[in-house]
């Protein structure tokens, strides 16, 4: 009995915390990012700590919180992209051992692509942000729009790595600061 009212209430504290994130990417517009990917990290760590489901189940959460309660409803598909790349990143890590890690960096390169190119697609074309593109790329772009595209490309791979990057230093200082406060970092109630 004790064990499972432990789950939900650190479930319920993960939760509060990761809408709290997403809230303040509403609220400071310049570091969105930055709160939409920490919010994602918690639910990657609640799954490497507790489990698929009770990570799944706090994202999820979340995500619906989120929709319910923030008054910018976009950054709620930027935090689902970042939480569906968090748990490819921890399935990934348990499936492959280190021998394999360029095999487990190909296929997160390929899911991160997948989901920027369908972000794009789905910003310009389905929620009509097309005339917007054409109109900013006519009048500032004119001459350089292969320039442009180049650098959107190699910022986009920069993203890539340093979100990459940063979940992997997340998890490792999450696990010394758990160590420190006495709780086993990798432990599942």
């Amino acid at each position: 009995m004790f064990l499972k009212s432990g789950r939900v209430s650190y479930g319920g504290m993960i939760t509060a915390a990761m809408v709290v994130l997403l809230y303040l990417s509403c609220v400071f517009e310049n570091c969105s990012l930055f709160c939409l990917a920490a919010a994602a990290f918690l639910g990657g760590v609640t799954t490497w700590q507790r489990g698929w489901k009770d990570g799944l189940l706090v994202s999820a959460a979340a995500g619906v919180l989120g929709v319910v309660l923030l008054p910018n409803k976009w950054y709620v598909l930027t935090y689902a992209a970042f939480v569906l790349y968090v748990f490819a990143w921890e399935c990934l890590e348990h499936f492959f051992s280190k021998k394999q890690r360029m095999l487990a960096w190909i296929l997160k390169g390929i899911l991160y692509h997948v989901l920027l190119i369908s972000a794009v697609c789905s910003y310009v074309y389905v929620f009509g942000f097309q005339q917007l593109v054409q109109g900013f790329l006519l009048t500032v772009l004119q001459h350089s729009k292969i320039l442009f595209g180049l650098a959107a490309v190699l910022l986009a791979e920069v993203v890539w790595i340093v979100f990459d990057r940063a979940y992997a230093v997340f998890r490792i200082k999450w696990s010394q600061w758990m160590h420190r406060a006495g709780a086993d970092g990798s432990s599942r109630l």
